[in-house]
C-alpha cells in the first residue's frame, strides 16, 4: 500500500513550498528586470557590432541586440509563475504517492 510516514509527505510538501516560493519571487523579480533590459540593455557581446561603421545601422542594430535580451528575460516571468502556481495546487492537494516509480 502506501508507505510514505506522515513526516516524509511534510518533508516534501516543504520543498515544494519553498520551490514555488522560489519560483514566485523570481517570475516577480524577472519583469523589472526584463524592463531594464530593454531599457538600457547589456552592451557585452556587441564587439561584431562595434565594428559596423555606419553609426545609423549600429545603433539599429544595439536597439535590437537591446529588445532580444529584455524579451528573452521577459519570458520567464510567465514561466516561472506557471511554475509556481502548478508548485502551489501540487503542494496542498491531496497527492497519493506511489512508490518505485519508474524516473
Amino acid at each position: 500500500m502506501n508507505d510514505v510516514t506522515p513526516m516524509e509527505k511534510y518533508q516534501a510538501n516543504g520543498s515544494l513550498k519553498l520551490l514555488s516560493v522560489f519560483c514566485l519571487l523570481a517570475g516577480l523579480f524577472s519583469i523589472p528586470l526584463a524592463i531594464f533590459l530593454w531599457s538600457w540593455g547589456p552592451e557585452m557581446g556587441t564587439d561584431n557590432l562595434l565594428a559596423i561603421e555606419d553609426p545609423a545601422h549600429r545603433a539599429g542594430m544595439m536597439s535590437a541586440h537591446k529588445e532580444r535580451w529584455g524579451l528573452f528575460v521577459g519570458l520567464w516571468a510567465p514561466t516561472f509563475l506557471i511554475l509556481s502556481h502548478i508548485l502551489h495546487h501540487r503542494c496542498h492537494s491531496n497527492v497519493r504517492y506511489v512508490q518505485n516509480l519508474p524516473i
